[in-house]
């Protein structure tokens, strides 16, 4: 099983489960992550973590100004990633989570970041924070994994299947011309699995979003499917 450590102050919890989200779509494919709340009561914290590090085959740093600032990120789990890199080659994958000075750290901004160009993801549309963590979680399976192929394809595609059936079933339920944020959050959320569905339930799922659209601006002119998920996820 593959491993995939995760860096990042706890200031930045939120963007650290997002991503972690995203990865987990290929949990069944045999991709692990790991971050330190995975470490259990009474435990000792600096031990897991160091065993953790070294078990990784890949490290996702998480940067925001809060990492940058972290001692402990900066002296106690970076050197050894950067250690690894350097002697094992492992991959070591900068994520910008919001404007900071990452370009200005010799080390920090020798190393090829996510999203592309250094863009920051708090500067998105949710719609497109969570593309960008998709194609980061493809990007890291595509390092790590076998292509998936036969059962394992079909369970992969029976899963992401599910959860669209899921999806429309709550987006059919929201009577309201006036979409709640619950419900903004769930057509951000199919975004991302959009990107791996099958043709049939992407094409059911796309046919309930467009629905909603009409019915929340009356006459509005139709869009391309991504956009038409920003404006309702923007509330626009």
């Amino acid at each position: 099983m593959a491993q995939v450590f995760v860096s990042y102050s706890h200031q930045d919890e939120p963007w650290k489960d997002r991503t972690i989200k995203h990865l987990k779509v290929f949990a069944g494919a045999g991709l692990e992550v790991w971050d330190d709340r995975r470490i259990d009561a009474g435990a000792d914290w600096k031990a897991a973590i160091d065993q953790a590090i070294a078990d990784s085959d890949v490290a996702l740093l998480l940067v925001s100004a809060d990492f940058l600032t972290s001692r402990f990120i900066l002296g106690q789990e970076v050197p050894p990633l950067l250690e690894r890199r350097q002697a094992q080659g492992v991959r070591v994958i900068p994520v910008i989570l919001a404007p900071c000075a990452w370009d200005r750290i010799p080390w920090l901004c020798a190393i090829q970041a996510r999203p592309r160009d250094g863009k920051p993801l708090s500067g998105m549309s949710r719609h497109a924070a969570e593309a960008a963590l998709a194609a980061l979680a493809r990007e890291v399976a595509d390092l790590l994994l076998a292509p998936l192929s036969g059962p394992a394809q079909a369970g992969f595609d029976r899963e992401i299947e599910q959860r669209l059936a899921d999806l429309e079933v709550r987006l059919e339920a929201a009577a309201d011309p006036r979409l709640t944020k619950e419900v903004r959050r769930d057509i951000a959320d199919a975004g991302a699995d959009l990107s791996f569905a099958p043709a049939r339930p992407r094409y059911l799922l796309e046919l309930v979003i467009r629905d909603l659209y009409r019915r929340e601006r009356p006459g509005a002119e139709p869009k391309p499917l991504f956009d038409t998920i920003d404006d309702l996820c923007a509330g626009q």
